[in-house]
Parts: C-alpha cells; structure tokens; sequence
C-alpha cells in the first residue's frame, strides 16, 4: 500500500478515531483542531494545526494544513444546535475557496442523515437517496453538501449516524 498523506479538518471524537485507523494502515496524518485543551486526546504522531472556520474568516495555519495532502476529510460539524443562524454553507464554500486551489486527490466530506426528512413511517434510506429534508438545519446542511459536489465533483459524502461508543451514549447523544 502507497503512504498518503491525509488531513482531517475536524478531530472530534469521530475525526480522532479515523485518524487512528489510519495511522494503522502507515498513513501520514495532519489533523484541526479548534482548541488545544483537544491535545491531550490525539495521537502524537498526528501533525495538529489550530484552525476555525467561521463566516467571516479562517483563523489559523490552513495553508499549512492543506500543504502536500492526497485526501481531505471535512468533518467539521455544522454547530447549527448551538448557533441556528449560522450558515454552514458559506462556511463550507469560504473553506473550499482554498482547498481546490491545491492538488488534493480525493475529497470526502462528512455530512449527517439529517439531509432526509424525519418520516413517522421510518423510511428507509441508501446511497442512492436524494436528500429531502425540510428542516432548516437539513437544508443548510444540503446547501454545504451541494456546494462541496459543485467544486469536487468527484468529492465522496458520507452521512453516518447512530455513532455511539464508550463516551457516548445513545441517551445524551
């Protein structure tokens, strides 16, 4: 297997645990965090950059994260709980401006199963489902989606859910 340079620009706890994966597999990982209380938890053989994306501006070293990756995995949360008004998208779109400037391979953003619409019949959903929610926090995470597939066409998503483990539970998550 060919070593790859990868970056996650989000280390949370599922970013963290990709990251680890890949170390496994003698992947080079660079990493984003937004606070360095975060350090303690990472891995050390993971290059850590300090970088927030907000609607106004990039605060911190993007480019250096950004330098000599192969693949990029945008798993920044929406934060929509927290701040209903943001908008992810122009977030996104602010953060794409840089990536398609550089010679990264493979693009795969990280969305959420909240792009469909909750359905009291429990529809079922593959990977050839249309995102239909109606939601104002779906469609804000469908606008960010469809921006990624607009500038990296070939860009993957995917759309976990049910992530539990041993410090999350079900009940608060």
């Amino acid at each position: 297997m060919t070593q790859k340079t990868v970056g996650i620009l989000g280390l949370g706890w599922l970013g963290n645990t990709l990251a680890q994966q890949l170390l496994t597999y003698g992947h080079q990982v660079k990493g984003t965090v937004r606070s360095l209380d975060k350090l303690k938890e990472i891995d050390e053989r993971i290059s850590i950059y300090q970088i927030t994306i907000e609607e106004d501006k990039i605060y911190g070293d993007l480019a250096g994260f950004l330098e000599g990756l192969d693949t990029i995995y945008i798993n920044i949360p929406p934060g929509l709980r927290k701040n209903p008004k943001s908008n992810f998208a122009y977030r996104i779109t602010v953060l794409l401006a840089f990536v398609k400037n550089k010679n990264i391979k493979q693009v795969i953003f990280v969305s959420s199963t909240s792009v469909f619409k909750d359905d009291p019949d429990f529809t079922t959903y593959n990977e050839d489902a249309k995102p239909n929610a109606t939601s104002i926090n779906g469609s804000k995470i469908i606008a960010a989606e469809q921006e990624v597939q607009h500038t990296f066409p070939n860009a993957h998503i995917i759309r976990p859910c049910g992530l539990i483990g041993e410090h999350r539970h079900p009940i608060h998550m």
